[in-house]
This record gives structure tokens, C-alpha cells and sequence, in this order.
């Protein structure tokens, strides 16, 4: 399957860079960053697949979701989730709080709790506010299903540690407050998205400033 990356070109690149002279030097350094996307799977699937990933490494993730696929005859869908048993949910290397979870969301978008098909007509808060309802999704899972699923471009999250780091970094701050970030993300809409990507980059690559 040919890989799909966040849609986004120079005019998102031109205004980050005219708002935020920090900000500029790193794009200017590093060019434009291609982040793979989820649009167009199966929603189910990608929300049991963030539930999966969370307080885990990305490699156990991974094999606890290929598990859940062969349990589930290749298809991660409410239905069949909701067919089996806690048992044997949690053989696949599911935590009993992570079968609950899923278990949960399953019923969601069975019972129409949850539509699937509406979500994506929906504002970035109006969408948060519906996901976080379900037992085990916070606002960062909401935030990142918003960039990587929903492919909004306007998110940027304090509850994301590398985002943090990433301000901190650029910025030379030792500690970043919530009223700092609010600072400096203003600078970055209506593109905060993009300018995540950046502050990714800055946190997982020892940029220097």
C-alpha cells in the first residue's frame, strides 16, 4: 500500500516562517517534513490501534495489534471485538484496562454513541469533546486522531511531551509554562499542525538552535 502523508505545501511553510523567526530557521534547515497519515483506514481500526500504543513501545504495539488482526480473521471491526471474550482479548497481550477500553468503543460505534461518519463534519473541539467521553481516550489521543486521522491543521498539543521539549529547545527556556506555550503557539495558527511537525523535529533530533 503506497504510504499517504499530511497535505500541506509551501504557502502553510511561507506564513509559519513569516510568524516565528525561530521557527524559520528550522524550516529553512530541514525543508518540508513528510508525516504519514491514517485518512481513509477504518476508524475503529485506528482508534484500537491508539489504544493499543499507549504507555508502550512502539514494537510491542505493534505486535500486540498483529495478534488482535489473526484473533479477529484480519479485520479489527466493533462487531467481531465485541464477540469475544475478555479472555481471550487479553491473550493477545492486552492489558485488562485496554480490553475495557476497546470493548467500550466497540459498543460506542455499534450503538451509534459514536458515528464515525459524522465525526468528520465536526469542529476540533466538538470532535475532542465526543472521543474523550470514551473510557480510556484523553485529549492528546483525540489531538493526534485530529492530526494524523482527521488531517486538521490547525492542533497543537501541551500534553504532548516532544512538543514541549521542542519549544523549550527552540525557544531556550529550561521550563516551559502553559502560558509560554500559549505564546508562542499563537504565533502558528492557523498551521499549528505543521509547525508540530517542526517542533517534533527539533525534540527528537538534537536541533540546535
Amino acid at each position: 500500500m503506497k504510504k499517504k502523508f499530511f497535505p500541506y505545501g509551501q504557502k502553510e511553510i511561507d506564513y509559519l516562517r513569516s510568524q516565528d523567526c525561530h521557527l524559520a530557521k528550522v524550516i529553512d534547515s530541514v525543508g518540508k517534513i513528510e508525516r504519514e497519515i491514517k485518512s481513509g483506514e477504518d476508524f475503529f481500526a485506528v482508534l484500537v490501534s491508539s489504544i493499543i500504543a499507549q504507555q508502550i513501545s512502539g514494537m510491542a504495539a505493534l505486535k500486540i495489534e498483529q495478534r488482535l488482526r489473526t484473533l479477529l480473521s484480519g479485520e479489527i471491526s466493533p462487531s467481531k471485538v465485541l464477540l469475544q471474550s475478555i479472555d481471550s482479548l487479553r491473550a493477545c497481550g492486552l492489558s485488562l484496562s485496554k480490553v475495557s477500553y476497546i470493548q467500550s468503543a466497540a459498543q460506542s460505534l455499534v450503538n451509534k454513541t459514536v458515528d464515525s461518519q459524522k465525526l468528520d463534519e465536526l469542529a476540533d473541539e466538538e470532535i475532542i469533546n465526543i472521543l474523550t467521553k470514551l473510557p480510556g481516550i484523553g485529549r492528546w489521543t483525540a489531538e493526534m486522531l485530529l492530526i494524523f486521522y482527521f488531517l486538521r491543521s490547525d492542533v497543537i498539543s501541551y500534553g504532548d511531551f516532544g512538543i514541549r521539549r521542542g519549544m523549550e529547545i527552540l525557544y531556550g527556556i529550561e521550563k516551559l509554562t502553559k502560558k509560554d506555550f500559549n505564546h508562542f503557539s499563537a504565533k502558528y495558527h492557523p498551521y499549528a499542525t505543521i509547525a508540530s511537525f517542526y517542533l517534533w523535529y527539533v525534540a527528537n533530533n538534537n536541533w540546535q538552535p
